[in-house]
């Protein structure tokens, strides 16, 4: 689930700097990057669930991502990435599975 993720938040450590201009306190840019994140979330759960559900789902979950990618943008001391991504995808558990069940 969301393959894209770990190049993701890769990227997005390495490039701190450039993901604060985008995603941070004082940009305007937030919305844009997370329609962008957006459509790489719809397109991964298109085959879980075609109806409002996946697009619930896929709403929550890129809210939770660009939110996290700016939290780990103003960080001043970077979190591993490795343990990034596992907080997020076991916090991302339950609204898989709910969909994953809704799909049935």
């Amino acid at each position: 689930m969301l393959p894209f993720l770990r190049g993701l938040i890769e990227h997005a450590h390495e490039q701190r700097k450039l993901l604060r201009a985008l995603v941070g306190r004082r940009s305007g840019q937030k919305m844009r990057f997370k329609d962008m994140v957006l459509g790489l979330v719809r397109e991964d759960l298109d085959r879980l669930a075609a109806s409002w559900r996946r697009d619930a789902a896929a709403h929550c979950l890129t809210g939770a991502l660009v939110e996290l990618l700016a939290w780990l943008a103003e960080k001043r001391h970077p979190v591993r990435i490795d343990e990034v991504e596992l907080q997020f995808r076991r916090s991302i558990r339950p609204v898989i599975a709910g969909l994953e069940k809704a799909g049935r």
